[in-house]
C-alpha cells in the first residue's frame, strides 16, 4: 500500500469513529432513531426540539412527549404510541 491510500483509510476510521461519539443515547434508545420515529408519527421541528430538550434533562420518553404536547396544546393524531 502506497502513503495516499493508508492515510485515506486512517481517516475514513477516524471520521467514523467522530461520528459515533456525537451520537446521543437516552434511556428509549438512540436520538437520531427516537427523532425518526417522531417524524414518522408526525411531530414537526419545533415539537422534537421540545422533546428532544425534555430528553436531555433527563425525563423519560413518554413524559418528554406529554411536556411537549402541553407546551404547545397540540400533539399529532397518530402519536398515540408515545403515550
Amino acid at each position: 500500500m502506497n502513503k495516499k491510500s493508508k492515510s485515506i483509510s486512517k481517516s475514513k476510521f477516524l471520521s467514523q469513529n467522530s461520528r459515533k461519539e456525537k451520537r446521543e443515547i437516552f434511556e428509549a434508545g438512540d436520538w437520531i432513531n427516537i427523532q425518526e420515529n417522531l417524524t414518522l408519527f408526525g411531530w414537526d421541528s419545533i415539537q422534537r426540539e421540545l422533546i428532544h430538550s425534555s430528553l436531555k434533562s433527563g425525563l423519560p420518553l413518554n413524559y418528554a412527549v406529554r411536556n411537549a404536547a402541553l407546551k404547545i396544546g397540540s400533539c399529532p393524531l397518530n402519536s398515540k404510541p408515545f403515550f
